[in-house]
């Protein structure tokens, strides 16, 4: 049965703040945030007094030292935006080195198993999407650090599936992180896509127009010129004329075997 009170400090369900890791902030006011709608509490006054109720007497006095806590104009979210600013927590948390620490660190120790993919993508993820919440990075740039965790033989094969998933893919444009952390986990999955992929072979089109040369028929003879026309169209192997005749004509050469046959 859910009690019609909110809890106290220390109790089942209560909000905790670790002060030795400020980032821890954020998910209290949320906690606190599930149990002011849980128990319909909406009065600033009685948010700003519950916030602090929940803490270490030391740190509960340092809060409610603040004039976004004593002022009664001061709102609930005054009060939270004014520790959020003192905890750092509105600026950004990470810069791109450390990014580049988490690329590099993986690209030495590599991937060997699937956990060292996810434990990567998830810490990957949360560093590049925090820089791109805060515009310090863009999604072209977040896919190509990505990449660059990855060595030859393995950024080879994932772009070679990556090719096969999506052909119409432009070139020049790379691929969501997600998209290449399942390219990734596919090949890792299976051993025998380690196998080299094959290699495309482009091939010239080396079709070309034939050319048809120019031939001239010439008749080469040291025979008497008394000879007719016909005679020099045909001469037995012996002779010492040279004829070139592509496609001869049956007729001349049927004409020329009735006037001049051949000697015995």
């Amino acid at each position: 049965m859910t009690s019609r009170f909110m809890p106290f400090r220390g109790e089942e369900g209560a909000p905790i703040f670790d002060r030795t890791h400020p980032t821890s902030l954020r998910r209290y006011f949320v906690h606190l945030e599930t149990l002011f709608a849980r128990y319909r509490i909406t009065d600033d006054l009685e948010k700003k007094s519950y916030t602090t109720s929940f803490l270490e007497c030391d740190l509960a006095d340092n809060w409610e030292a603040l004039r976004e806590f004593s002022d009664e104009n001061k709102t609930y979210m005054d009060f939270t935006s004014r520790l959020s600013d003192l905890y750092n927590l509105n600026i950004p948390r990470y810069t791109i080195l450390d990014l580049e620490r988490v690329v590099s660190d993986q690209f030495r120790s590599g991937f060997q198993s699937l956990q060292d993919l996810s434990e990567y993508h998830l810490r990957f993820n949360a560093i590049s999407s925090h820089l791109l919440n805060y515009g310090l990075l863009s999604p072209s740039e977040q896919s190509r650090m990505y990449l660059q965790a990855f060595d030859t033989s393995l950024h080879s094969r994932i772009n070679f599936r990556l090719q096969i998933q999506c052909p119409d893919h432009f070139p020049s444009l790379p691929h969501p992180i997600d998209m290449i952390f399942e390219a990734a986990r596919w090949i890792l999955r299976d051993p025998s896509s380690f196998s080299t992929p094959p290699t495309l072979l482009t091939i010239p089109n080396t079709t070309q127009t034939p050319t048809i040369p120019n031939v001239t028929l010439r008749t080469s003879c040291r025979s008497s010129p008394m000879r007719s026309p016909v005679h020099s169209l045909y001469k037995p192997p012996t002779s010492p004329c040279t004829v070139i005749d592509l496609q001869p004509s049956p007729f001349y050469v049927h004409l020329s075997r009735l006037l001049h046959p051949l000697p015995l």
